[in-house]
């Protein structure tokens, strides 16, 4: 018996051996994408815009926001927890959605020693499964159900997924392996009713890499910075410093925001659901706004565009872009189209959404009063010119003109920055310990049951040959994979990566 044991010992650390030494070998597990677009509910009367997930058996459609620095996951139940004044469509679009636990067969009571820190709202638990897109559904995940309304207004009105620093999901899918790090990244895209543009385009949330189809001029124009701490003032970490803020007017010439006596950046947060494009101090900078294009604006957003400027009939709409610049040069524009957007608002009466494009939004929350002094702020609507990658673990974030014309091509990041263009087959990602099915040998194996440790004894001398052979192909198949593109892994940062798909030529992509 003892003989046995050993064999099936030897045996299990093999295997062990095997599978590290198959995930250096090239794949990494694929990134998890989630959809941003408009979400439908009650048969399609009604939608919302955000992160496109659902919860429970069967699946309950609702509309994530992502929230810094909450960590966990909460939703809004049938009271919704809205003013009176509005009807259940209107909340229910105004929220996200509706989740029932009483709905859902998967649906577990779940007891946490607290609620989330922070200005947010109190929280029944549960657990239940959450569902990430078609392919990724989460057995048994904690989610929170909203007890009060926590006075966010329409700043944070939705469903929340935390993301902050120890995002229950982020580390959730890494842990489990079904990422390949904690690096995330994130598109706002181009969507109805957030764009005048004639063609909608959906945005994504990749959790464990980027999708490489949303970045502009090949990669090589970027900004890469260190994550800052999180703060007060900037909840997210992603701190950037702006040297200026131009306007691109229509006569050709460019007109600066910064005062001239100005001698320093201006720092900035970047917060992905933030409803502007960015806030700014009324004195000096967007008075300089409203100097240039010779407009005084008092008037505000209460709609989807929470607080920025609203114009009103008789005032001169601004009818060019404008481009943000970073230090050390790097810079986006954004297009006069995402900059000053028909006004959209939620008529609590009926719940349908209003359009008004007589008085539209101008995409700025002018920082004034009380929130004078506050760290300005890179919302959302920056996401649309702006592709971000962020990568915890090498306390770095990088930026890139974003693109919304080529189709999703999915890049794994792993927890050193290595990137690989080959991702692990699998299927459905059903849960926490679930395991894809697979025929091929470099199939996804993260445990070993104790069934499979006694077929192991039992059959020791065939287990052990076919190890051998395993052996042998993964052997092979390791030198074919050094010798193809498919298997190319490179490194995001100051070092030069390569993307570039051939056989004999390396070029820089990223950085």
């Amino acid at each position: 018996m003892a003989r046995s044991d050993t064999t099936a010992a030897l045996a299990v650390s093999v295997i062990v051996w095997l599978l590290c030494w198959k995930t250096s070998a090239g794949c990494l597990p694929g990134p998890v994408s989630i959809r941003i677009g408009n979400v439908a509910f009650l048969d399609d009367q009604q939608f919302t815009w955000g992160l496109h997930m659902a919860a429970g058996s069967p699946s309950q459609p609702l509309a994530f926001l992502p929230q810094w620095p909450l960590n966990e996951t909460f939703v809004y139940g049938p009271a919704g927890f809205c003013p009176d004044s509005y009807v259940a469509k209107a909340c229910v679009g105004f929220r996200g959605g509706t989740y029932t636990r009483e709905s859902s067969s998967t649906s577990a009571s779940l007891s946490l020693p607290a609620d989330e820190p922070g200005p947010f709202p109190k929280l029944s638990w549960g657990s239940d499964t959450l569902s990430l897109n078609n392919d990724v559904n989460l057995d048994g995940f904690p989610i929170g159900i909203v007890q009060n309304d926590w006075g966010s207004q329409g700043y944070h009105p939705q469903m929340a997924l935390g993301m902050g620093v120890n995002s229950t999901l982020v580390f959730w899918l890494n842990s489990k392996n079904l990422t390949a790090s904690r690096a995330w990244s994130i598109s706002s895209g181009l969507i109805f009713p957030f764009s005048n543009t004639d063609v909608p385009r959906d945005g994504s949330l990749i959790l464990g890499g980027f999708d490489r189809g949303r970045i502009a001029s090949g990669g090589n124009d970027r900004a890469t910075v260190q994550l800052s701490r999180p703060s007060y003032g900037c909840p997210s970490g992603l701190v950037v410093s702006i040297s200026d803020i131009s306007l691109n007017l229509k006569n050709g010439t460019n007109a600066s925001l910064f005062p001239p006596t100005l001698s320093q950046s201006l720092s900035a947060c970047i917060t992905p659901d933030y409803p502007a494009l960015l806030t700014l101090p009324r004195d000096k900078y967007f008075a300089n706004f409203e100097s240039i294009t010779g407009t005084t604006l008092s008037n505000r957003s209460y709609g989807l565009n929470y607080y920025t400027m609203r114009y009103s009939k008789s005032d001169r709409t601004y009818d060019g872009d404008i481009t943000i610049i970073l230090q050390g040069g790097f810079s986006v524009r954004i297009p006069n189209d995402r900059l000053v957007v028909p006004h959209v608002e939620i008529d609590v009466t009926t719940g349908a959404y209003v359009t008004d494009e007589q008085e539209p939004d101008l995409l700025i929350n002018a920082l004034q009063d009380t929130n004078a002094n506050d760290m300005p702020t890179l919302g959302r609507h920056f996401l649309t010119a702006a592709y971000l990658l962020v990568r915890p673990e090498s306390e770095m974030f990088t930026l890139w003109p974003s693109s919304h014309d080529q189709p999703e091509d999915l890049v794994a990041v792993d927890s050193n920055g290595i990137t690989s263009l080959e991702l692990c087959p699998s299927s459905s990602r059903t849960g926490p310990d679930s395991v894809a099915p697979s025929e091929s040998p470099s199939a996804e194996t993260h445990s070993l049951s104790p069934a499979g440790i006694f077929g192991v004894a039992a059959g020791s001398v065939i287990g052990l040959a076919s190890i051998a052979i395993l052996v042998v192909a993964l052997w092979r198949r390791r030198r074919r994979c050094q010798r193809t593109t498919s298997c190319i892994r490179a490194r995001i940062g100051d070092p030069q990566p390569i993307f570039e798909i051939d056989d004999h030529r390396r070029s820089s992509y990223l950085g």
